[in-house]
């Protein structure tokens, strides 16, 4: 018998239903309660709501007990707070909130409100405020659909009637309303902070309406007025013009040192040279810009073509960027750019063709003196034409050069394109594709890093003496072949030398003088013509035995 009960006692319990979870709770309050109006019915005069879960609203009850579909809450004259706690409140074709009662207040933290009709249009917004003060603050509202000239949020009422209001953290997601934007502000009570993104439009036809912004405010909040004069205030307290926009494009925002006020739009002005956000017609106005002894870097926006040759930089630190674009010399002058007068004085080209037109130079384009430096990163040097004898670049009087990727195309010299005059200091490195001078019996360059496809042909500027250093940090004497006759460059532990050159298997070789030229490294191995690419060569015609340099 006892085993019967037992079992049917279990039995009941199985079967019994589950209690029904709750939607809220209210703060003080016993029990748990499934609507707003329950919740509410519950406070005297002030209190606080907490939602315990995602769920639907439904209207609120009138005192005959049918449905307000004017509100899930309708607010009164007490003083209410929600506190959402990261949930979520699904509803149809009613205001959620609605405070229509001066002496009423309303605070919501932390809550979304998802409309759930989709593409089917509410006539209503989610919060309506004829009176009464509110307090939102991370309130999400998503996917509303206003088919009315209501908007999801309406603050449409005079001073008086709505003593304040706080939208802190207020973001619309997928919301549309046929109104003028999604916030409707016919007061000037409003205050704006946090992280916000929604649009405003502020009902100031006759009163200079304005919002108010806290220190806190961020995201992106469109701006549309009733009446919007020029030198107007927009924004009271607030200077961050990248939070709020104009919806109007022909107009925009800017700060008066304390609030934000509307101007007209000015044309945006493009520039092809910048430093920073400041743009100038061209580069000698850029680098004329920079203080004397200050830093700049200057990027180029497209194509230029000079307007006059730099001169001096006094003391300036400047880079240049070229972001793939072309300097033309244009018709300036013997030099194309100098840099002269004193050891602080550096200037640095990246990634850029600069590009000499074929016009004649007498003096060199380049011409780091005094302690100066030039530093060229990825520069290709086009259409150069110069008789000076020391070439495009030269180093001289203690100037530096510092090459890296440095090329040079379609380019007449008298002598070699670079030369360095005695000066200490110079360094190579990359992929280059030029020829080089070393004037000075104890002249090195540092040549750390340098990695040419093809050797780059070196003419000592005085007679070479054997065992001297002329490359260090370099072990690969394949990267330089030395132009002046009967020397080469070997390696002596990380640096390059002089040595003297020995040429093998070239003395027995002859050739008919009726046939073409033959031609011979000078490790003696033949090379055929057509392949013949920069560097020296033996060249054989008959018995006749030339030194020759393809450049």
């Amino acid at each position: 018998m006892k085993k019967l009960l037992h079992f049917l006692t279990a039995a009941a319990i199985a079967v019994a239903p589950a209690a029904v979870a709750q939607n809220l709770s209210v703060e003080g309050v016993e029990g748990e309660f499934k609507t707003f109006q329950d919740a509410f019915n519950a406070i005297e005069t002030e209190g606080t709501i907490n939602v315990l879960q995602d769920f639907t609203a439904t209207p609120a009850k009138k005192a005959d007990g049918t449905s307000n579909e004017n509100a899930a809450l309708l607010v009164g004259a007490k003083k209410i707070t929600v506190n959402g706690n990261g949930y979520t409140i699904d509803f149809a074709t009613f205001y959620v909130f609605n405070l229509m009662d001066a002496a009423g207040s309303l605070n919501v933290n932390n809550l979304t409100l998802n409309y759930t009709k989709g593409e089917t249009a509410s006539t209503r917004g989610a919060i309506n405020v004829g009176r009464g003060s509110i307090k939102l603050t991370d309130v999400t509202i998503s996917n509303l659909n206003v088919s009315s000239s209501s908007s999801v949020i309406s603050l449409n009422n005079s001073n008086s009637n709505i003593p304040s209001a706080s939208l802190n953290g207020v973001k619309m997601v997928n919301c549309t309303t046929t109104s003028n934007a999604e916030v409707l502000l016919a007061n000037n009570n409003l205050s704006i902070d946090g992280d916000c993104a929604f649009s405003l439009y502020v009902n100031n036809a006759n009163t200079l309406f304005t919002p108010s912004a806290g220190s806190n405010i961020a995201g992106n909040v469109s701006l549309m007025f009733a009446k919007t004069e020029i030198g107007n205030i927009a924004v009271r307290n607030c200077t961050n013009a990248n939070v709020f926009t104009l919806s109007d494009e022909n107009l925009t925002l800017e700060s008066d040192g304390t609030n934000l006020v509307i101007a007209e739009k000015k044309p945006e002005q493009n520039f092809p040279v910048y430093i920073g956000e400041t743009g100038y017609e061209t580069l000698n106005a850029a680098i004329t810009a920079v203080e004397d002894g200050g830093e700049a870097v200057i990027e180029l926006k497209e194509d230029i073509t000079l307007t006059g040759n730099l001169s001096r930089t006094a003391g300036k630190t400047i880079i240049v960027n070229g972001n793939g674009y072309t300097i033309s010399r244009g018709d300036i002058g013997a030099r194309f750019m100098a840099v002269t007068n004193t050891a602080t004085t550096s200037l640095t080209f990246n990634n850029v063709t600069l590009d000499g037109g074929n016009a004649e130079l007498t003096v060199a384009a380049f011409q780091p003196s005094n302690s100066a430096s030039l530093t060229l990163k990825d520069v290709t040097f086009a259409n150069f034409n110069t008789t000076n004898a020391r070439g495009i670049i030269d180093a001289t009087n203690g100037g530096k050069w510092h090459l890296d990727g440095v090329k040079f195309v379609d380019c007449t010299v008298a002598n070699q394109d670079v030369t360095t005059n005695n000066s200490a200091g110079c360094t190579i490195s990359g992929d280059n594709s030029l020829t080089l001078r070393i004037n000075g019996a104890e002249t090195t360059v540092a040549a750390e890093g340098v990695a040419n496809t093809e050797a780059v042909a070196v003419t000592l500027g005085v007679t070479p003496v054997v065992d001297r250093v002329v490359f260090t940090g370099c072990s690969d004497a394949g990267q330089f072949s030395c132009a002046n006759d009967g020397y080469v460059f070997i390696t002596e532990g990380n640096n390059l030398k002089i040595g003297n050159q020995t040429i093998t298997g070239i003395a027995g070789i002859t050739n008919d003088t009726t046939l073409p030229a033959r031609y011979y490294n000078l490790q003696g191995i033949e090379v055929p013509a057509n392949t013949l690419s920069a560097g020296l060569y033996i060249e054989i015609k008959g018995t006749k035995k030339t030194k020759i340099q393809v450049r």
